[in-house]
């Protein structure tokens, strides 16, 4: 009769693992994806606060030629803070975040009146830690800011 109690828990014992085993199939690879999500949300709000910072720079310059260096020096420090592996310039160069003259529209003049914007665009890459089938890796954001110019005075 002992022999039977002990068989049957070992039984028990050994099936309660097995069916552990078999839950962490589903449960891993679910809290992975989870943890990408959390990766491309970061990647973007990342992207939104260098467009906003470099936005900023440039409205406080008077042309458009001291906006693009202003908007680069932003972009190059904010890399060279910054402590991350998944967050980076497109190709790791970080004069490609802001990848041509067009992504900066400094316009002086808005109807006439000389107190105008200033409209950044940036670009990163976010690689996943996990890459999943179908999904690009590394990911691509593209960011847009607009900053009212400071550095002129409206002259009405």
């Amino acid at each position: 009769m002992q022999a039977m109690n002990k068989n049957q828990r070992r039984n028990k014992r050994g099936s309660s693992i097995v069916e552990t085993c078999a839950g962490l199939f589903v449960v891993i690879p679910i809290l992975l994806f989870f943890m990408d999500v959390g990766y491309v949300l970061l990647g973007q709000m990342a992207n939104d606060a260098l467009a906003k910072e470099a936005a900023r720079a440039a409205a406080e310059t008077a042309t458009l030629t001291l906006a693009n260096t202003a908007a680069q020096n932003v972009v190059t420090n904010y890399f060279n803070s910054q402590d991350s592996m998944f967050i980076s310039p497109p190709s790791g160069d970080p004069a490609l975040v802001i990848v041509s003259p067009a992504d900066i529209q400094y316009n002086p003049t808005v109807a006439g009146v000389q107190s105008g914007v200033v409209i950044i665009t940036t670009h990163i890459s976010c690689r996943m830690p996990v890459p999943f089938p179908g999904l690009a890796n590394p990911l691509s954001f593209s960011a847009v800011a607009t900053e009212p110019i400071v550095a002129l005075l409206p002259t009405n």
